[in-house]
């Protein structure tokens, strides 16, 4: 990663390498991480605003925001989206072989 370079450039250059995509659907804390932080930017909120309209504080947001915590509750995501002017949604897919 260049210095200054945005998640995203980099996120798009990895994502055309052979394989990366498919590994990278494996990791749904990083996926919803992503959409997360990526909802939260997009409304201009901070870590600590969203925690506040969240009703909870700023390192449960940093923890959803992590990519590696794995324990977050449907009712924490229905929440935070509600915030976001989002929705949750959950599927089953095959697993990949």
């Amino acid at each position: 990663m260049k210095k200054g370079e945005k998640w995203e450039t980099v996120r798009e250059r990895l994502m055309q390498k052979p394989g990366v995509a498919q590994e990278y659907a494996k990791l749904p804390p990083i996926i919803v991480a992503e959409q997360l932080i990526r909802a939260r930017q997009e409304k201009g909120l901070t870590q600590a605003e969203l925690a506040k309209l969240v009703g909870t504080c700023q390192p449960v947001i940093s923890k959803l925001e992590s990519g590696s915590y794995h324990r977050y509750t449907l009712r924490t995501l229905e929440k935070v989206a509600e915030v976001l002017d989002r929705t949750v949604e959950i599927t089953f897919k095959p697993k990949a072989a």
